[in-house]
This record gives C-alpha cells, structure tokens and sequence, in this order.
C-alpha cells in the first residue's frame, strides 16, 4: 500500500523576531531539510545566530540579519533561498559552510559575508558596502540584474592578507551591473592567479579594481591581476588600480576589454613578470588605452629578457 504525504510549509507572516513561534505555521523556525514560506511583504528580523541546513526558503519580503546584535545566519546543506531580498545589516554575518548553496533574491550586505566552504551561488544581484571573504578551497558565483534594473556587485576586503589554494580571488559577472572589487591587504593565488575580474560574454557594465597590498598569482600563466571585459556588445570600462604592486608567472597585471570602452591602468607598486609582460593593457574596440605608473612601478630585473615592461595596444580594425 501506497500512501501519499502531503507536506505543508512552514510559512510566516508579519514582523518580528524569527524565534517568534506565533508568526510561524508551524510554530518555529524551519528545521533542517523542510520547505518554508516568507509572506509577500513580511520581514522576519534574526537578532542571533541561526542555521538554515538544507532548507528551501521561498522568500516574498525582506530577511534582516543582525540588526541590534552581533548575528550569524549560517546556510548549509544544499539551501536555496528564492525571491525577496536578505539584508546583512551592520552587525549580520551570512556564512556558507558546506555544499552548494543559493541565494535567488537580491541580498544587500552592510555587514560580512564568509564563504568558509562549499560553494555560494548570489544569482540575484549583491550590493553593499559589507565586507566578502571567501575563503582558501570555497567558491563565490555571483549573477543576476537586468538592463532595467543592474545587480551591481561590490566585494569589499579587510586588511589583511587572503591566500587561495588556486586563485586567491576569482569573481564573474555574467548579468547586467558593475563589478567593484576593493583591496586593502596582500592577494596571492598558490596556484593560479592572483586576482580573476571578469564580466563574461553575457556580461554587461564596467570592471573597477582598487588594491592597496600586493597581488601576487603563482604558476605557469599565471597573472598578478586579470581583469578582462569578454563581451563585444560591453562599451563598459575596464579600469584596474593596483597600488601595491602585481606579480605572476606570465604577466604582473592584464587589464583587457572585446568591447568599445576605455581600458586605465595606474599602479604605484613593483610589477614583475617571469615570462611576457609586466602591465599588459589591451583593447580590441575603439575606447582609449591608458598606463600610469609611479616611481619605482618597474624595474628592469623584474621582466624577462625579450620581452617588455609595458604592452599597450589597441587592436580595432
């Protein structure tokens, strides 16, 4: 005999504390592995720590973390969050554990966001001036925005060092919206490069990077800084500010766009190369291309014999 089990969700409506049993169907917070419903135009408020652990959460208002008190909302186990925005206030952490886990709706971050493992899949947009940190072995995918309405994607590092088992920091926008990545410490990447900046074939807006400390990739074609624009139709810019110096395998810094916006770079750190080019700047379009370099930026023991410190090149036809 067969008997069918229909499961209901766990489903809260109004404002208020999250623990609050009275605003949930079922009494309390999802427990791990149930599906659960935010009401359109409801705003749980999570003032201590919590883990969703392999939760489906339909969201159809706004999640507060970490509003009054120090808060981690901690996602595990294959979660998915869909719709509605997450608000990582200033005193909210957001932690991805294990597994892949996805976040659909818009999350805006003025506090941290840690990828500690597994991998964090941000497909509706992220803004904020918050903190990310991914950490060594984790992934970070970030996606989403419209022409109407772009997903801006701003990453904000703290000072000290970040080192990844592959790359140090590799970050991809594939929708509409800027991709802003600031640097306070030192960037390497064990086995790759140091820092990968890309708006891909389908990605449309500009590319800003700003780093203070040192990036650093290690490896056989690897580059200090790569921030390359894929997408032809793209007339953003593509402007990279590596104050404290780039390194790699292949070439210190590689700032590239397909499309027809500027490409900038200015540095005020050494730049070293082991096989091709110091600074490599490169546009297949018509915008203009541009190197500045401060005192000391590069030294004739840091790029290779036969090759140059700066290659820069616009190649439209």
């Amino acid at each position: 005999e067969i008997t069918s089990v229909t499961f209901t969700p766990d489903t809260w409506t109004g404002t208020g504390d999250w623990f609050n049993g009275t605003l949930w169907s079922g009494g309390s917070p999802p427990a791990p592995g149930e599906q659960a419903i935010i009401a359109a135009g409801a705003n749980p408020v999570l003032n201590t720590s919590y883990t969703l652990d392999g939760v489906i959460l339909q969201n159809g208002g706004t999640i507060d973390v970490g509003v009054t008190s120090a808060t981690i909302l901690k996602l595990d186990n294959g979660t998915a969050i869909t719709g509605g925005t997450l608000s990582i206030d200033s005193l909210g952490t957001l932690d991805n554990i294990t597994g892949s886990n996805t976040i659909s709706g818009a999350v805006v971050n003025d506090g941290t966001i840690e990828v500690i493992g597994g991998t964090l899949i941000l497909s509706g947009g992220l803004s904020g001036p918050g903190s990310v940190i991914v950490d060594a072995g984790a992934t970070l995918e970030l996606s989403g925005g419209t022409s109407g309405n772009p997903a801006n994607v701003i990453l904000n590092y703290p000072p000290g060092s970040i080192v990844g088992a592959t790359n140090g920091i590799q970050v991809v926008q594939d929708g509409f919206g800027d991709l802003t990545i600031n640097l306070s410490g030192n960037l390497v990447g064990q086995a790759g490069d140091g820092l990968d900046a890309e708006l891909s074939a389908t990605g449309v807006g500009n590319i800003v990077v700003d780093a203070l400390g040192s990036l650093t990739g290690t490896g056989a074609g690897s580059t200090g800084v790569l921030a390359e624009n894929l997408n032809a139709s793209n007339a953003g810019d593509v402007t990279v500010t590596p104050l404290g110096g780039a390194s790699g395998g292949a070439y210190g810094i590689v700032a590239t766009t397909q499309g027809n916006g500027n490409v900038s770079v200015e540095t005020a750190g050494a730049i070293a190369a082991t096989v091709q080019y110091g600074i490599r700047a490169l546009s297949f379009g018509i915008g203009d291309v541009s190197v500045t370099m401060d005192t000391g930026t590069i030294g004739t023991a840091a790029i290779p014999t036969g090759s140059s410190g700066i290659a820069a090149t616009n190649k439209d036809a």
